[in-house]
């Protein structure tokens, strides 16, 4: 059975289900569940979900998505979403990262970042697109320091980054004024 055919609309009765439900979200909805429709297969829904289960016996290989992750949608510009509670369920083409729960806060930090933001835009552009677009093997060529050894304050994101990075004043110039 296809995704289709197990998403529904969850509605105020049905909320205090919702520890067992996915919310489905795809690039459009990525940050905005429950506030943009999200278009799937000509239907419409506001709050999309699906029962965890029939999504894990339907999809064995997405097991993954039992645990904390980041969801990325990188079509234009860099969409991220750190689900900590497995609440989501993506539906494609977004990109999924999952491992070390502990590093993960800190990667998504790093990602949400102005240097990242930069250097996927300059690094990743598509001729004839406004933006950029990530895939999975681009993100293994991204040059990540050593997240153990980063402390990221998530008040002061970017001079974090920008320190671990080593950037000079004139650096970090060119990157803020080319984000403008």
């Amino acid at each position: 059975m296809q995704v289709r055919q197990k998403i529904w609309d969850l509605t105020q009765k049905e909320a205090p289900t919702i520890g067992i439900q996915y919310k489905i979200i795809n690039t459009g909805t990525i940050n905005r569940w429950g506030n943009k429709e999200l278009v799937y297969d000509k239907r419409r829904f506001t709050y999309p979900c699906a029962n965890k289960n029939d999504l894990i016996n339907t999809f064995p290989t997405r097991t993954f998505l039992l645990g904390k992750k980041i969801i990325i949608a990188s079509m234009g510009s860099l969409k991220l979403l750190l689900d900590d509670k497995s609440e989501f369920f993506p539906s494609m083409p977004l990109l999924v990262i999952y491992n070390n729960e502990d590093l993960l806060n800190k990667l998504y930090l790093l990602l949400s970042s102005k240097l990242l933001n930069w250097y996927l835009l300059t690094t990743f552009k598509n001729a004839g697109m406004a933006g950029f677009k990530l895939r999975y093997g681009d993100l293994e060529n991204i040059p990540i320091p050593n997240l153990q050894t980063i402390n990221i304050d998530s008040n002061k994101i970017d001079e974090c980054v920008y320190k671990a990075y080593n950037l000079t004043k004139e650096e970090i110039e060119i990157i803020e004024k080319e984000l403008i």
